[in-house]
C-alpha cells in the first residue's frame, strides 16, 4: 500500500489520507480474492488498490474545472466531430481552435482540463491520441504496479482492439494509417479508440 500510495504524494492530499484510502482498497482485495483462479494475491490486489486511489481523485480530488472551461471543452468536442464528418480525418489543435473561435492555447488548456485526473488518454499528438505508449513502454521509470494493472486491462480487449492499441500507441500510426491496416474508415477507428480507452479506464479503476 505504501508503494502505491507514494505515487500520488504530489497531488495536494496528505500522505496519511492516501495510505488510509489504499488500505481500504487492500481490504476490498482481501475480501474478494479467490485463490481458485490461481493468480498471485499481489497481481489481484495492486489494481484494486490503484482503483480505490484513482476513484478518490476522480470523485473527490482537489482539481476543479471552471464552468467556462467545461463549456469550451464541450464546444471543442462538437467542433471536432463536425470537422471529422466533413474532412474524414481528425483536426490538429490549431484547426480545431480556429473552428471553435479560440486560440490554440485556449483550446489546449480546455482539452487538458476535460481529461480525467488520472487518465490513459492524455493527448500525445495533434490528433488527440492517447499517450499510452509513455505509460507502458516509453518510460523506464514507470512503476511496476502500473504495469501490472495496465497489462491486465489490455489483455481483456478483443484481438482487433489489441491490434489497434499496438498500431496507434506502439507503432505510432495515425488514425488514417491504422484504419487502412484494419480495413475500416478513420471515423470508425476514432470511435473504436474512444471505446477502447473508456474500457481501459474502467478496468484500471475497477475494484
Amino acid at each position: 500500500v505504501h508503494s502505491i500510495a507514494r505515487r500520488f504524494r504530489d497531488r495536494g492530499v496528505p500522505y496519511d489520507d492516501l495510505f488510509q484510502i489504499g488500505c481500504m482498497g487492500l481490504v476490498k482485495a482481501i475480501e474478494r480474492y479467490d485463490p481458485d483462479y490461481q493468480t498471485a494475491f499481489s497481481t489481484y490486489a495492486v489494481p484494486v488498490i490503484l482503483g480505490e486511489l484513482r476513484r478518490f481523485f476522480r470523485e473527490d480530488g482537489p482539481i476543479k474545472v471552471s464552468r467556462g472551461m467545461k463549456e469550451r471543452a464541450a464546444k471543442l468536442a462538437a467542433a471536432r466531430e463536425g470537422y471529422i464528418a466533413e474532412k474524414g480525418c481528425a483536426p490538429t489543435i490549431r484547426q480545431l481552435a480556429d473552428r471553435a473561435g479560440l486560440s490554440p492555447e485556449e483550446a489546449a488548456a480546455a482539452l487538458q482540463a476535460a481529461l480525467p485526473t488520472v487518465s490513459l488518454s492524455a493527448p500525445a499528438d495533434e490528433e488527440g491520441g492517447a499517450a499510452l505508449e509513455e505509460r507502458i513502454g516509453g518510460r523506464e521509470e514507470i512503476d511496476m504496479t502500473e504495469q501490472i494493472a495496465l497489462r491486465s486491462a489490455v489483455s481483456s480487449l478483443s484481438e482487433r482492439e489489441q491490434k489497434i492499441v499496438a498500431l496507434r500507441f506502439f507503432a505510432g500510426k495515425t488514425q488514417c494509417e491504422t484504419a487502412e491496416r484494419i480495413g475500416v474508415t478513420q471515423v470508425q477507428i476514432s470511435r473504436l479508440e474512444k471505446k477502447i480507452l473508456s474500457s481501459l479506464r474502467e478496468r484500471m479503476a475497477e475494484s
